[in-house]
């Protein structure tokens, strides 16, 4: 007996993160869209089908964006704490920081 396939998408939603499935071809005409779909709770998820790799890009760039946050407040930090040694040692705001 001949049977017509179905094959589903398996989806987490982000709201609440019960998995749940959908036919591969509507998420794909969904997402093709930028449409959404709901989960079974009624939470509306985005219709995006993210590969590993892409998945391991938004994670790098994650991290990389927080390393250059904590970088830029070092530095920030850094000079302040340099301006401070050089008040204390000729006198608040006589002389300029040799290094800016």
């Amino acid at each position: 007996m001949p049977t017509d396939g179905l094959l589903l998408q398996s989806l987490t939603c982000g709201s609440c993160g019960v998995l749940f499935a959908v036919p591969a071809r509507m998420l794909e005409q969904r997402t093709a869209l930028g449409g959404v779909v709901a989960c079974p709770n009624g939470h509306w998820c985005e219709a995006r089908v993210t590969s590993p790799l892409q998945l391991r890009l938004d994670v790098q760039q994650a991290l990389l964006a927080e390393v250059e946050r904590r970088l830029t407040a070092a530095l920030l930090d850094n000079a302040k704490l340099r301006q401070a040694v050089i008040d204390r040692l000729v006198g608040p705001r006589t002389a300029p920081d040799p290094a800016p």
